[in-house]
């Protein structure tokens, strides 16, 4: 059939009268093929299988050269004599092929993603045979894309004209809202690219589906899509170009994906450019050379200012396709236009809304005779003397919005990658469409997504309201500023001036009120920040390019770009306001003109030797230098703050030790490296040759390191490239810590902090002396919070012992002992330590049972005890406490065992340690966790400051390690009072003050570690629920805590609801209310809208297990294994329903319900609600309608209304309900027991809010 399709319809009805009417059916074995005649559809198959091509999905196709070559008519009357397959008899396919002409069947329709089904009404076709005629057409249906046509849709199963690029692979650039591809495109597929080759590589970019309920990804698209479409008229060459725009449907429509096909810009961009060419452009002794570097420049900012002055005023024309655009050979998006603009035919079924709206207007179309669009009639809110109208009613402008060096591509030449090239703008995702140029424009416009580090104080809370909402085109002008500021820096002193610019601004990631550009002031008003305005001052005061081309763009930025006030009106330019795109272009424009006649201008040739970085630092960072005296160190690292710990401490700890101070031995390349450095660059092969033999120190603390970030030769690293940031040198590209400086103390000659860490050899059964000393660290620390710190640690005067601990007074004889045996004595006297652990592998013998109980409160052997344990006993004897727990020691194991008692006190048990030992670094119970440093971790002194390889790195070495992804540690950690944590790197102590490393250094309110401090806090949740706490904190507190638990690891996953008991009781106290399986009462209706998270895989039911008799409830996410998120509703706009959804937690006597004895007794922990069926249409918008399913789509669900938005619109059909999607568990009529399948909000005219709804137990 395919085949017969193929063919023009002349064709067809040919074939078709080949036969006369009177002719009969030739018998059974004249239809079947002579052995020596080709088979045309065994061709055609054979042909297909050879052409892959697609992405999502990979299928195979016809090529158009090919299907040429193969459907001759002489082939094509023999397959119609003799090869019948899909009907039997001539009179039938007559009968079909009449019908389908009748419904007017093309090839058009052939290639529609949505088969209507009005051309399949002859009863000959069967439902077989459609869904086979669906499939099997897909090779021979290989779309065009016309570059009359921009958008489309198409089935999410047909291959398209893209494959991956065979000849060069170029990696995926993704972001937060898109993924963009390099491919290979068929030329034949396209009409826009002209090509010599079979393929013309594009730029095929996706768009992601994110969590937030304001994130509608379908009008990101329309917006996008929109954006390109109307901007592509305007030809302009230093905007990036747009093939296409595509939608794939999938059945259920929120599975579907959106793509957009770009022009592949193959230079990467401005942002690599500059990283890949780093040294200053102008210090070249080739004068010509610097000279066509700052001309090519300075023509592709004119480009640039060209295409944003044509963004700015683009000139409107009619939306959707063009009245000629009826191309039968493409797929093409039915035409994108309103809803009073009807199209029922026979593809789409019914008319298409648009649902993308220009934010400020309602706009109406209009027909002509025509039928071309009319001027738009709009209507608008304000007064029509607050609008400026510009020369006609049809003239438009975009707003670009995240302007900045990653997001200028460049385009160019084969073998010129040290050219510039084209500059062009891409990236359209955040364009904004306005009708008018409007000096008050009534619309709120909200910018939910955009790049913080270029963006100007517009958008700051103050400034937006007083521009009552709106965002200028001038948004776009400060962009370009601070791109011509960098491009300014980059030619006079290189890529990595940039850095040194920020580092001067003490800017630090995550402060608010701030970018590099301009800070909030005191009294709340905005200005630049001391440090651009220091820097541009120095270039034009001390710069020898002050007078040329260099010079005449920093005045422009300083004058014209980087302005904090916008102008009244933003056509005309207003000295001390913000300028705009056309005059922008017209100063480029100058400058560039009189470059071309003064080479002097361009580039003045002088030597530049003399000529350094701006030594320019503000208030901020100056202070901060002064406080450490005449450091050449910074103590505030890039990412928090690090403090050295007091130096009488300091001197006790090291005051024995020898640090790297043998003889120096420093290769050349070495010797030139001071502590003045800010960048080293080396060669591994070299480093690796020269550490041998201690040939050179410095190279051999190098490779050391290197070793540890597995950065050697042998793994594929050949030069490595290091960048200074506060006390440390880190991996450039990765930020990752690699080296640590630290300064002598003026008073003594010890190092300010400890360079290199105390040995601990003959591994696994350290040497007595060694132990010794690595021992006195952790010591110290403890006696230290014993005695300073009783406010905050101190352990309670009364709390419960475990049933069982292990005595370790003697090292070879550990046992178990009862701890109801020292009831006798005050608890507070019987100190014990906890170990933290992963039991991975955990061998048999490693466990305590009721079969060999007796015989270890006798005694332990030490041989059935795996490597972790050891040492475990090892450390607890050396902190001279007499007694440890373990769990699989001290729990009796198995199913006669009493896990269910003991596992209710495990909160009491980790609270009530002295010290809890982590062993982070050990994937499982018998890797050990003391590591073997004879010869780990030297350093060397150079000019009176130490180089170590051993960095400070909390989140790496602890809360990335095998032991943080278990899910029994969240709870252990947040309940002990101080923890030891024994990692790979070295080892770190946490109490209710901070956090210190064995470097001797205080980590205090790391930035990176502000998120899971609450998990430190020995009184936990006191850190985040203070008494300045607001409810806000109090749900972010259980939100964050509830998504990272989710996402850790569990032995046994019908453990996931009992691990986290602890915290849920301590949260259900501080918050005085009552709690149950995850939900707590006073924040009921936001506990229930948990969902699958992003990216994560179906959510599977836990099935009961030894620890417990039932599951929760399917409400509670704790049912559920699999990572989950949540919908968050703005505080205080939605009204819950309180009068519908009645909670099982009245029936508890207690306030916090343990769900390991919950699950133990027969009471219903059911919510009883009423549930009622909705209806989403298929083209409901994301901020209309987004159901979460936790596994499929349920066909048969109903939902139970949860809350609702008091947002003051018309009627209940407009109000946004959060409800639970629920299902029966049991296909039995009249049954009211269900389970939860999803989540979600839906605007009440999706749900038959008339309809009776049914009464349901959740359960």
């Amino acid at each position: 059939m395919a085949a017969l399709t193929s063919e023009p319809h002349d064709h067809q009805e040919r074939h078709v009268e080949a036969k006369g009417a009177g002719e009969s059916e030739p018998p059974e074995t004249a239809r079947r093929l002579p052995i020596t005649s080709v088979d045309l559809g065994d061709e055609i198959f054979k042909v297909v299988e050879e052409n892959t091509i697609g992405l999502y999905p990979e299928g195979n196709y016809l090529p158009d050269n090919e299907l040429k070559k193969l459907l001759t008519k002489d082939r094509i009357r023999h397959a119609i004599d003799c090869y019948c397959e899909v009907f039997p008899t001539c009179e039938d396919r007559r009968n079909v092929m009449a019908s389908l002409m009748k419904q007017h069947f093309n090839d058009t329709s052939l290639e529609s993603y949505e088969l209507n089904a009005s051309y399949f009404q002859h009863s000959l076709w069967k439902s077989k045979t459609i869904k086979d005629f669906k499939t099997e057409r897909l090779p021979f249906t290989l779309p065009m894309f016309d570059k009359d046509i921009f958008k489309y849709e198409f089935d999410k199963k047909q291959p398209l004209p893209f494959m991956v690029s065979e000849e060069v692979y170029t990696p995926p650039r993704s972001g937060h809202f898109n993924e963009i591809k390099c491919v290979e495109m068929l030329a034949s597929k396209q009409n826009q690219v002209e090509t010599s080759g079979k393929t013309v590589r594009v730029a095929l970019k996706r768009l992601k589906k994110i969590g937030d309920p304001g994130y509608d990804i379908r009008k990101e698209w329309e917006r996008e899509a929109r954006a390109h479409q109307q901007l592509n008229r305007l030809n302009k060459r230093n905007l990036i170009q747009a093939i296409a725009a595509y939608r794939q449907i999938a059945t259920n429509r929120q599975l579907d994906e959106y793509y957009l096909v770009l022009e592949w810009a193959n230079g990467g961009s401005l942002f690599d450019f500059w990283k890949n060419n780093p040294e200053p452009q102008v210090d070249s002794p080739d004068v010509g050379k610097a000279r066509r570097r700052v001309k090519e420049m300075l023509e592709q900012l004119c480009g640039l200012a060209e295409a944003l002055e044509a963004m700015h005023t683009t000139r409107a024309r009619p939306l959707g396709d063009s009245a000629k655009s009826s191309a039968s050979n493409s797929p093409r998006l039915r035409s994108q236009k309103t809803a009073a603009w009807k199209e029922d035919t026979p593809d789409n079924g019914g008319p298409y809304v648009d649902s993308l709206s220009l934010p400020t207007f309602n706009i109406g179309f209009e027909e002509d005779s025509g039928g071309n669009i009319a001027i738009p009639s709009i209507s608008i809110s304000s007064e029509p003397s607050s609008l400026k109208a510009t020369e006609n009613l049809d003239s438009l402008n975009w707003r670009h919005g995240d302007i900045k060096p990653e997001n200028i591509l460049r385009l160019i030449r084969e073998n010129q990658d040290g050219i510039l090239g084209t500059l062009k703008l891409a990236d359209l995702g955040r364009a904004q469409q306005h009708q008018f140029v409007t000096s008050m424009r009534d619309t709120n416009e909200n910018e939910l997504w955009r790049t913080r580090w270029y963006e100007p104080p517009d958008l700051e809370k103050k400034n937006h309201e007083e521009a009552q909402g709106k965002i200028s085109r001038l948004f776009d002008i400060w962009y370009m500023g601070c791109v011509v500021f960098e491009t300014v820096l980059w030619l006079l002193y290189g890529y990595k001036s940039h850095d040194v610019f920020l580092r001067a601004n003490g800017f630090t990631t995550g402060e608010k009120g701030a970018t590099p550009y301009w800070r909030k002031r005191r009294d709340g008003s905005y200005g630049l920040t001391e440090a651009v305005t220091g820097w541009m001052e120095h270039i034009l005061e001390h710069d020898l390019e002050r007078d040329g081309v260099i010079g005449d763009l920093i005045r422009l930025t300083r004058d014209r770009l980087l302005k904090i006030k916008l102008p009244p009106n933003s056509d005309l330019y207003a000295k001390g306001f913000r300028t705009n795109a056309k005059d922008l272009k017209q100063q480029l424009n100058s400058i560039l003109e009189r470059a071309g006649g003064d080479e002097n201008y361009a580039f003045s040739g002088e030597d530049r030797t003399s000529m350094s970085l701006p030594n320019f630092t503000n208030s901020a960072t100056k202070k901060s230098l002064q406080s450490t005296s005449e450091s050449l160190l910074s103590a505030e690292d890039a990412r928090g703050k690090i403090t050295p710990e007091d130096p009488l401490f300091v001197e006790s700890i090291l005051q024995r030790r020898k640090f790297g101070r043998q003889e120096l031995e420093l290769c050349r390349e070495c010797r030139d490296i001071s502590s003045l450095n800010t960048d080293i660059s080396r060669q591994m092969d070299m480093v690796e040759a020269n550490s041998t033999g201690s040939a050179c120190r410095l190279c051999e603390v190098i490779y050391t390191a290197a070793k540890g970030h597995n950065s050697t030769s042998h793994d594929g690293i050949n030069n490595i490239s290091l960048t200074r940031s506060g006390e440390n040198f880190v991996l450039e590209g990765t930020n990752q810590k690699f080296l640590r400086l630290i300064e002598t103390a003026q008073h003594t000659t010890l190092p300010l902090a400890a360079p290199e860490l105390a040995s601990l050899t003959r591994y696994p059964d350290p040497n007595p002396a060694d132990l010794e000393s690595f021992m006195k660290l952790p010591k110290a620390w403890l006696q230290d919070c014993d005695t300073n710190h009783r406010d905050i640690c101190a352990l309670k005067d009364t709390y419960l012992l475990p049933t069982r601990l292990i005595s370790v007074e003697s090292l070879e004889n550990p046992k178990i002992v009862a701890t109801a045996d020292m009831l006798k004595r005050n608890p507070s006297d019987v100190r014990y330590v906890a170990l933290s652990h992963k039991w991975g592998n955990m061998p048999h013998e490693a466990t305590t049972t009721r079969k060999n109980l007796k015989e270890r409160e006798k005694r332990i052997p030490m041989s059935q005890l795996p490597l972790s344990f050891k040492n475990a006993i090892v450390i607890t004897n050396a902190l001279g406490c007499k007694y440890l727990w373990i769990d699989s020691l001290c729990i009796l194991q198995g199913s006669d065992g009493d896990f269910n008692e003991e596992a209710d006190k495990m909160q009491t048990t980790f609270n009530g340690a002295y010290c809890v030992l982590a062993a982070c670094s050990a994937q499982s119970a018998v890797d050990g966790f003391l590591q073997n440093r004879e010869s780990r971790f030297k350093c060397v002194e150079i000019d009176g400051i130490f180089v170590s390889p051993v960095t400070n790195d909390f989140e790496r070495d602890v809360l990335q390690s095998p032991l943080a992804r278990r899910g029994w540690v969240l709870q252990e950690r947040a309940m002990a009072c101080r923890t030891i944590y024994f990692t790979g790197n070295q080892t770190y102590w946490e109490c209710g003050h901070g956090i210190r490393s064995e470097t001797l250094a205080k980590l205090r309110k790391q930035v990176s570690l502000d998120k899971i401090a609450f998990l430190g806090d020995p009184n936990f949740p006191d850190y985040a629920i203070r008494s300045s706490s607001t409810v806000g904190d109090q749900i972010k507190l259980f939100i964050d805590l509830f998504q990272r638990y989710t996402r850790l690891e569990f032995s046994h996953p019908e453990d996931r609801p009992i691990a986290i008991d602890g915290l849920m009781e301590r949260m259900t106290l501080a918050f005085k209310t009552r709690s149950l399986a995850g939900i707590f009462k006073t924040f009921w209706g936001r506990c229930l809208l948990w969902r699958r998270a992003d990216n994560a895989g179906p959510l599977k039911k836990i099935s009961p297990g030894t620890h417990s008799r039932r599951t929760p409830p399917t409400w509670s996410w704790m049912a559920f294994d699999g990572a989950i998120s949540f919908i968050e509703p703005g505080g205080g706009q939605v009204s819950w329903n309180d009068a519908e959804v009645e909670l099982p937690l009245a029936k508890l006597t207690g306030g916090q319900a343990s769900w390991l004895q919950t699950s133990c007794q027969d009471d219903s922990v059911a919510i009883q609600a009423k549930a009622i069926d909705f209806d989403i249409p298929a083209n409901a918008s994301e901020s209309e309608a987004y159901i979460y399913y936790d596994d499929s789509t349920i066909s048969t669900a109903k939902c139970v209304i949860v809350g609702t938005d008091k947002n003051h619109v018309n009627g209940a059909s407009m109000k946004k309900n959060y409800v639970l999607i629920v299902k029966p568990l049991l296909d039995v009529l009249g049954t009211t027991s269900y389970e939860r399948c999803g989540v979600g909000y839906i605007l009440g005219k999706y749900i038959r809010l008339d309809n009776l709804s049914v009464s349901v137990l959740i359960e």
